[in-house]
């Protein structure tokens, strides 16, 4: 008898469990997809390395003469290989996310099938060059250098900040707390990305936490040298009012999302007094706008799902280069969209050429 009953609980619990996964499909339906060229789309993906293979040299080209194309610093014996084809390197290597010993022996490869013309340093100099700031600083360029060809088509923009998992643990944690520990540490990317595209127009990668509103603020001078940026959006950490003031001093309308609890007093910022009360007396204008911020985390996915979200190296300042160079890797695959969409050539291309 009580083998029954229980047969029958099951069955009883089953059914119900299936009623209430059918009512919840009927509520909440399967999210729509917005229409797309496929065969645009295609054409992107099928033709997006050989048109990086092609783009990323002359762009590399174009930022190493900007440092005399060396990497002699003025102490010791002056290297064998440029600035240029150290990038060059180094970006491939970053491109297919190898190792640096796997990563030369593909550049070897396509060195002997013609497909570039570089002298291929050892993976030890590479090594050593992964932690240069010089080569960070040129990869920074480099991401710049790759968003500009947009400035015709983009004025709106957004700011956010995400994590990358590395291979190291906080050994201090281990050390205070005596006690081990899973959890691995996080770099911290704040990008600035566009709207239409989801461009990365600047990236600044950090060990430490912190100084949000500092990076935006940098990122806004940035831009608005580069660009003629109208909107500018993001999450509740840069609502400031001192981000609100830098917004206005290049005309730039700021939409941030407002804290619960912050209070109404403008406390000498008109800008942030104009976007608080627009955002509480007409939300159904400001918050599409505020909204546009949803591109920027579309862009963080986009390049954790095509390059990892993770770095390998173990060094702080090589884990900090290492993602510089992904994120400049990322911005290839937007030109060639741009190209088969809008038909932008990229500027750096004309001048190589």
């Amino acid at each position: 008898m009580k083998r029954r009953n229980n047969k029958q609980q099951r069955i009883d619990a089953f059914l119900k469990d299936f009623v209430c996964r059918h009512n919840k499909k009927q509520e909440n339906p399967k999210r729509k997809r917005y229409p797309r060229d496929e065969s645009t789309y295609n054409t992107i993906q099928e033709n997006e390395f050989g048109f990086y293979i092609k783009w990323m040299p002359m762009a590399a080209w174009c930022v190493a003469n900007k440092y005399e194309n060396t990497t002699y610093s003025g102490i010791g014996s002056p290297c064998e290989y440029s600035l240029y084809e150290i990038l060059v390197c180094l970006s491939l290597k970053s491109y297919f996310h190898f190792s640096l010993r796997r990563g030369r022996g593909l550049i070897k490869y396509l060195v002997r099938k013609e497909c570039l013309e570089v002298k291929v340093p050892s993976f030890r100099m590479l090594g050593y060059y992964m932690i240069d700031p010089l080569v960070r600083e040129c990869f920074e360029k480099l991401v710049e250098i790759t968003s500009d060809p947009l400035k015709a088509i983009e004025d709106s923009f957004a700011t956010d900040m995400t994590g990358i998992s590395t291979m190291c643990f906080s050994i201090w944690f281990i050390l205070r707390m005596e006690r081990k520990i899973r959890k691995r540490d996080n770099l911290n990317v704040h990008i600035t990305s566009t709207i239409k595209l989801n461009a990365v127009t600047n990236v600044d990668v950090r060990v430490e936490k912190g100084n949000d509103n500092i990076i935006f603020r940098e990122h806004v001078d940035s831009v608005a040298k580069r660009f003629n940026p109208k909107e500018w959006s993001g999450d509740c950490v840069y609502a400031s009012r001192k981000n609100c003031d830098k917004c206005d001093e290049y005309g730039i309308k700021p939409y941030f999302k407002m804290k619960e609890n912050a209070a109404d007093k403008p406390k000498g910022s008109p800008a942030w007094k104009r976007m608080s009360k627009e955002s509480k007396e007409d939300p159904e204008e400001y918050d599409p706008h505020y909204h546009k911020r949803s591109n920027v985390e579309s862009t963080n996915s986009a390049k954790k799902r095509k390059f990892n979200n993770f770095v390998r190296s173990k060094l702080d300042e090589a884990k900090e280069n290492e993602e510089t160079f992904t994120w400049s890797c990322y911005n290839f695959g937007v030109l060639v969209r741009a190209y088969y969409e809008y038909g932008i050539v990229p500027e750096f291309v004309s001048q190589c050429i």
